[in-house]
């Protein structure tokens, strides 16, 4: 017989005994691709929450314009509703940082949100995490 809050215990257990989510690359969009050395992935928990890292830049060393599409998540890895994600934007030479945002969709698209004024970005890094949409 357990005894009281024995079976919260066993049940915070049994979740710590579960194995390790399947990781996936991120699948950028076209004339984007990892930056070398840097994690790109993202999985699902088995409580439904998404986690990644997304570290890319556009391919032809060109600036990225806001709302370009960078990746898409695949069906059950999108959020409920659109969700802004800090980020750090950089030039191509990495010499000039700032602060921005991506911009994830309930379609799993995930672009590029700027400042008013920021110019010449190339290279996005973030991290991201969301409740999957049910």
């Amino acid at each position: 017989m357990l005894e009281n809050g024995d079976a919260f215990h066993l049940q915070l257990a049994n979740k710590a005994n579960k194995e390790r989510p399947n990781e996936y690359g991120i699948p950028f969009a076209s004339g984007f691709a990892p930056r070398a050395g840097r994690p790109n992935k993202y999985c699902i928990t088995q409580e439904k929450v998404v986690h990644g890292t997304l570290s890319c830049e556009k391919t032809d060393g060109t600036s990225i314009s806001a709302g370009t599409t960078i990746a898409t998540l695949p069906v059950g890895f999108r959020p409920a509703i659109g969700l802004y994600i800090p980020a750090v934007l950089h030039d191509a030479n990495v010499t000039v940082s700032y602060s921005g945002y991506i911009y994830i969709g309930i379609d799993g698209i995930i672009l590029l949100n700027l400042f008013s004024g920021v110019t010449g970005i190339n290279k996005i890094n973030t991290p991201f995490s969301f409740l999957a949409a049910q």
